[in-house]
């Protein structure tokens, strides 16, 4: 028990992070999308886009990590 204790305190336990670390990787996905982007990632996409961009992709294919085709 106290074995399992002790990984799991170890596991869960907070990180030690530097803040300018932080701030670097905040200013560094601010540098990644031109201005003006983040707003557009943010807004709602209608029906019609989302058929528009299934459409454009061709046969086979798969548009993320998990492999799934777009016929499925």
């Amino acid at each position: 028990m106290q074995a399992f204790t002790t990984f799991l305190r170890r596991k869960y336990e907070p990180i030690a992070v530097e803040e300018v670390c932080v701030t670097y990787m905040v200013e560094a996905g601010r540098r990644i999308f031109p201005e003006g982007l983040e707003k557009s990632l943010g807004a709602a996409h209608t029906p019609e886009e989302v058929n528009t961009a299934a459409l454009k992709e061709g046969k086979n294919k798969a548009p993320g990590k998990d492999g799934v085709g777009l016929e499925f």
